[in-house]
């Protein structure tokens, strides 16, 4: 990924757990499932506590991402209005997601909030496949992967999972 800069990091979450049972007729309008509404906060807070607070916020405008990155903003206490949305992370692929990074180069750390399989490609393609949970899957909904660019390229730091994170 060329013309990122060292020292750069990037926090990509999926969106939290949908609810297949709505009455929506696309699955851009899915929304968020109660369990979802739990999570995105959490997922927020979790930001906090390690320091990880976004200079800019990209997300994907479906209902079920646009749900998570609102709560996930409100526990930052940064404004809705300060989220940049993005038609290209509603199913982008890892190229997508490259372009959409690159185009935020001068961002010291980038927050994108999208959809699998897309998110959880890019993070396995950076290396993420050593933080693979035992008997869990890699990147549910509500992961958050942690990214740093070094000298030497990218570092996935860290992948936070809700279930995780309960306790």
């Amino acid at each position: 990924m060329g013309g990122v800069t060292a020292g750069r990091e990037i926090l990509l979450l999926r969106h939290a757990k949908s609810s297949w049972d709505s009455d929506v007729a696309t699955d851009f309008e899915r929304p968020l499932a109660a369990r979802g509404r739990r999570a995105a906060p959490q997922m927020g807070r979790l930001l906090v506590q390690h320091k990880l607070v976004p200079d800019r916020v990209v997300s994907s405008p479906a209902v079920r991402a646009a749900q998570t990155v609102r709560l996930v903003v409100a526990e930052l206490g940064i404004e809705e209005d300060a989220i940049v949305w993005d038609q290209r992370l509603y199913g982008a692929s890892p190229a997508d997601l490259a372009r959409v990074m690159e185009e935020n180069r001068y961002v010291a750390r980038l927050l994108l909030v999208g959809h699998n399989p897309g998110f959880e490609d890019l993070v396995w393609d950076l290396g993420g496949a050593t933080l693979e949970p035992e008997g869990g899957k890699f990147f549910p909904t509500a992961s958050l992967a942690h990214i740093r660019w070094g000298d030497g390229g990218p570092v996935v730091l860290a992948v936070y999972r809700p279930r995780e994170l309960e306790g």
